[in-house]
């Protein structure tokens, strides 16, 4: 009788480790995005009121990227000097304009607003209003140099 108890207990363990590493796992999905700019440098100049930067966003998540609603997912964007001092974390946020399904690849834009004339870095990113910057929980996402003149 002990041996059949040891036995369920052992078998028990091994299906509760099983079904956390497969939660964590599915877990750890919902942010495998990947958003790339066509370029590492952008010019622009001074007198430009709003700069696009086009970009490919692969979705390996588990979750449709979209700006509905019930999703409210965003392209945005973190803003550093020439040096890589933060100037600005959070930003302005571009809608999707695409429905990007788990496992789709769509050309999408990002825009960018009120820089003066000067050398930034910009990291590229995805924000889920509410919820998580994607680069936070390991999105593969670009950073661009923009000068502006």
């Amino acid at each position: 009788m002990r041996v059949r108890w040891r036995l369920a207990v052992g078998c028990a363990t091994v299906l509760i480790y099983i079904g956390a590493m497969i939660w964590i796992s599915l877990a750890q999905q919902d942010y495998a995005v990947s958003v790339t700019a066509g370029q590492s440098e952008y010019q622009f100049s001074a007198s430009e009121a709003e700069y696009v930067i086009p970009v490919s966003v692969d979705n390996r998540a588990n979750r449709m990227l979209t700006s509905t609603d019930d999703q409210r997912c965003f392209l945005s964007y973190h803003l550093y000097d020439g040096e890589g001092k933060l100037l600005e974390y959070d930003n302005v946020r571009t809608e999707f304009i695409n429905r990007i399904f788990s496992g789709q690849t769509a050309q999408e834009e990002i825009r960018i607003s009120g820089l003066e004339s000067g050398v930034y870095q910009v990291s590229l990113d995805v924000v889920k209003e509410g919820e998580a910057w994607f680069s936070e929980e390991g999105a593969d996402c670009d950073t661009v140099r923009i000068i502006v003149r």
